[in-house]
């Protein structure tokens, strides 16, 4: 079965997540456990990475106006220090984050992925499961700021997915559904791509709305629908179950 005969589509919109930073950070939560298999075996690399996260969104708080600077620190943080203070964090204090921060650090390490495929490394089944919770996380949660801010900051800095490296061909070959996979995840990276720009021309025509000699995005932009890349992520594994035995069966 051609992965191309297994069509991405939506099975119909879910309910955007609230705008209240507690509320949002237990429905990320309640998202983020839809795929904790895949975060508990990497769970390694995301503490790894826990302290560039932290400044990530360090640096966002601290280009914002210094009057809303407080409020956002409140919201992602335990306690009511510095932004400088809070660089210094380990992957031991991740406590010292709200659950929301806790979830925003962790969309900020899942949709690091996308760079790595641009580097040209080989996606594997925890990383598709770890991009399409930021996906997910971005179609339902995208108008919140951080959300927003994290996903959008680091797709601005990647090219085009078209553009990225495909990893070797023997790479690939590793698994047995391992090229495919591949497309997959890109597809993932496109549709979080087409999202960023729909949000940016609502955003850029809100802000123009009331200056009438701006040049005005599409006012009416339609958000894309959300694609069950779930459904597509499970059509592509049962290929390779299907395709190999138990014994040469790979990730």
């Amino acid at each position: 079965m051609k992965m191309t005969n297994v069509p991405s589509k939506s099975n119909g919109n879910p309910p955007l997540f609230d705008k209240d930073p507690v509320r949002l950070g237990e429905q990320l939560k309640e998202l983020h456990d839809e795929f904790k298999s895949a975060f508990v075996r990497l769970a390694g690399y995301w503490l790894a990475n826990f302290e560039n996260a932290n400044r990530f969104i360090l640096d966002i708080i601290d280009e914002a106006d210094c009057e809303v600077q407080p409020l956002r620190l409140a919201a992602v943080y335990v306690s009511p220090k510095s932004s400088n203070a809070l660089r210094n964090l380990h992957w031991s204090d991740v406590d010292q984050m709200t659950l929301y921060g806790q979830m925003i650090a962790k969309i900020r390490y899942s949709i690091g992925y996308f760079g790595n495929m641009w580097e040209g490394q080989v996606a594997h089944n925890d990383h598709c499961s770890a991009m399409i919770f930021a996906y997910e996380a971005y179609w339902r949660g995208g108008n919140d700021y951080f959300v927003g801010s994290v996903v959008e900051t680091v797709l601005k800095r990647l090219p085009d997915p078209s553009e990225w490296r495909m990893p070797p061909a023997a790479a690939l070959r590793k698994s047995p559904y391992g090229q495919e996979r591949q497309k997959l995840a890109i597809e993932i990276a496109n549709a979080s791509k087409a999202l960023s720009r729909y949000y940016f021309d609502t955003y850029l025509g809100i802000a123009n709305s009331s200056n009438k000699d701006a040049i005005k995005p599409e006012m009416n932009a339609i958000k894309p629908e959300m694609i069950d890349f779930r459904e597509r992520f499970a059509a592509v594994r049962q290929m390779g179950a299907a395709n190999v035995s138990p014994r040469n069966r790979g990730d």
